[in-house]
């Protein structure tokens, strides 16, 4: 979204302070920026409204500046963070290996969850993605396991 803003140079109610109230002794170019100002928030606040679907869009809290209403949107999905981080860490404590791919795959998919934790800001130790690793494989890979812990 940030991108898009910027490129289209939307982006200046993300990153200036929002101009003072207008006065009587405002300038022609006072009005001009003010009204330039209002424009380009009110442009950035409907490409956000937009790019959202109508159910996320409609529960969250209308703000007046651009910059509000995105923080807002992040208020709003740190809750999802913390479902999004119970799904991972769940998957990461009960993915068993069922022997029907390769075992670089399932590997991969501990290193996977391991990243997104990461990814919000859930540290989640090399010690302890190993541990599960060997916990999730069959009796058929006990070797495995008796040469890690050896």
């Amino acid at each position: 979204m940030e991108i898009y803003l910027s490129i289209h140079h939307l982006d200046m109610p993300m990153y200036k302070e929002p101009p003072a109230a207008l006065t009587i002794a405002s300038t022609s170019d006072g009005r001009k920026y003010f009204d330039e100002c209002l424009r380009l928030n009110r442009v950035c606040k409907n490409i956000m409204k937009r790019t959202m679907s109508d159910a996320i869009s409609g529960s969250i809290e209308e703000k007046e500046l651009a910059t509000d209403f995105l923080a807002s949107i992040g208020e709003k999905f740190t809750e999802s963070d913390k479902a999004q981080t119970a799904i991972l860490l769940g998957k990461l404590m009960n993915t068993k290996y069922t022997s029907s791919g390769k075992i670089r795959e399932h590997i991969l998919k501990f290193v996977d969850y391991a990243a997104k934790l990461k990814a919000l800001k859930n540290l989640v130790s090399d010690e302890m993605i190993i541990h599960h690793v060997l916990n999730s494989l069959p009796p058929s890979f006990e070797h495995l396991n008796t040469s890690y812990l050896a």
